[in-house]
């Protein structure tokens, strides 16, 4: 009994061959005993051969070398290396280039994309390059659940929630490797396109980075008065964007004190250098009582500025600590607000007013 279990562990010993052997098994999966059988042979056929020279003739020696070398030409075949399919190779290029899984500072564009090697690739200073703060699931959820659209004739998945985002531009002329790049953070709903299989392999850098998803009220009052701003918007589209933004960073009728950190941190708001807001202010209103400040409802304090002729409740939020752990504290204000108008649209809160 125990030289029979000797010999099992003799047999189970792996030798460098063996390793060989292993490996494609680990490759090819199902071929590995068909390997394993054509090595059996073609031992079976030296031996053939070897005995052949003495007991065989001229014919049988040619048609076992012949049957020898098919089988030498099967194991080749059986051999060559897998190649992942293409749409696999651009759904990780696309991670590699825009996820990032923790927020990004405003003036780390360049070290980031030396990181992930994206301007070697072709040498030269790419453009733009957009990062996303998201997980490879999140993205392959706007393949699955997002808004289809087309763009340029092409089908494409749009997200249904933002997304914090990081656009990398050039901000001079300059040659590889020696590329400058500026950073904004901005809130967009993201534009890609995807595979039949739900991957993410294309990121549409034109997607509206302002778009808040939020919604027109649908009461007769709001609607008449937001045409007027919609209208406004299509003739001038650099104010249009700018008053989305305005109403996604302090249009608040609800806001109370106790959500500064929530309502600043799901809004993804964050200071000009990327880190905690120094101070932040929410307005207690519906945009069709803000709008008229820009117009009648305002008086002019130079430049583009117009004060309310009216107080506004507002809650003012101010970060207790640090950034990523701002921890807003709220206080209730009531006070006049001052905004910058472009074509009778808010597109600015003035801090500091009173």
């Amino acid at each position: 009994m125990t030289k029979q279990a000797s010999g099992l562990q003799e047999e189970d010993k792996l030798t460098s061959a063996d390793c060989g052997d292993l490996q494609q098994f680990v490759v090819w999966g199902p071929h590995y005993i068909n390997i394993r059988a054509f090595q059996n042979l073609s031992i079976s056929f030296h031996t053939t051969i070897m005995t052949g020279v003495h007991q065989t003739n001229t014919k049988m020696m040619r048609q076992v070398f012949f049957l020898l070398l098919v089988l030498m030409s099967v194991r080749a075949f059986l051999r060559k290396p897998k190649v992942r399919p293409e749409p696999y190779g651009q759904f990780k290029n696309f991670t590699k280039k825009h996820i990032i899984k923790k927020p990004m500072h405003v003036n780390e564009c360049f070290n980031m994309l030396k990181t992930k090697n994206i301007n070697s690739e072709n040498r030269k200073c790419k453009k733009t390059n957009t990062f996303m703060e998201a997980t490879v699931q999140d993205v392959i959820d706007v393949c699955k659940n997002g808004e289809r659209i087309q763009v340029q004739n092409e089908s494409m998945q749009k997200s249904r929630k933002l997304f914090r985002l990081t656009v990398c531009s050039v901000s001079q002329p300059g040659q590889f490797p020696h590329c400058k790049y500026k950073g904004e953070i901005k809130e967009a709903k993201v534009v890609i396109r995807c595979t039949d299989v739900n991957l993410p392999v294309h990121f549409h850098d034109e997607a509206d980075y302002h778009d808040s998803g939020q919604h027109l009220g649908t009461d007769t009052e709001s609607h008449e008065d937001l045409l007027g701003v919609l209208a406004a918007a299509r003739s001038n589209s650099s104010a249009g964007t700018n008053f989305q933004a305005f109403r996604y960073k302090h249009e608040n009728p609800t806001m109370t004190v106790n959500q500064c950190d929530n309502e600043i941190y799901n809004r993804h708001i964050v200071g000009d250098d990327g880190g905690c807001r120094p101070i932040h202010t929410f307005i207690k209103a519906d945009i069709q009582h803000i709008i008229p400040v820009c117009n009648e409802a305002g008086i002019s304090q130079g430049g583009n500025l117009m004060k309310s002729t009216t107080p506004f409740p507002v809650v003012v939020c101010r970060p207790t600590g640090t950034y990523p752990n701002c921890g807003y504290q709220g206080q209730a204000k009531t006070q006049y607000i001052i905004i910058a108008c472009v074509g009778g649209l808010p597109v600015h809160f003035q801090t500091g007013t009173s």
